[in-house]
């Protein structure tokens, strides 16, 4: 009996063939991942910047996913509903942490994948009185007050 036949479950060869390489290769497959993830903050804190008359934040120190304050929203669960029904976006509502008001954005995914992502939600914050959603106490990003 050898020692790895009690620390590990038993896999196929292929399996650990490529786990190997995953291995060979794992600073490679990291800097990758960091250097999309260190874009995607850049888009995303010029996103906030631009949009500051709705969101707020603390700029992550870590991870690849970031906590917004929603200002002007009415009700961000139900924004959050609607944008992934009608504008495929998923954003978690604060609501699902104790802090409504809130929503979790994540910014991990394909570069490409979050500026449609942030398109997607910026029609949805000046949307303007069109919305239920959007408070018309806030003044919109192109339209005059």
């Amino acid at each position: 009996v050898h020692w790895r036949d009690y620390t590990t479950l038993y896999l196929s060869p292929l399996i650990e063939a490529l786990a190997e390489r995953a291995i060979e290769k794992a600073d490679s497959l990291r800097d990758s991942r960091l250097a999309r993830a260190r874009t995607n903050l850049e888009i995303l804190a010029h996103w906030v910047r631009q949009h500051s008359e709705f969101v707020e934040w603390v700029r992550p120190k870590g991870g690849v996913t970031a906590f917004l304050r929603m200002h002007g929203v009415d009700d961000v669960e139900d924004f959050c509903h609607r944008l992934g029904k009608e504008h495929g976006v998923l954003l978690v509502p604060g609501s699902c942490f104790n802090n409504p008001g809130h929503a979790r954005f994540g910014f991990g995914g394909p570069t490409t994948d979050l500026e449609e992502g942030l398109a997607r939600v910026s029609l949805q914050l000046n949307a303007g009185s069109d919305s239920p959603l959007i408070s018309e106490s806030y003044e919109l990003v192109g339209q005059e007050a």
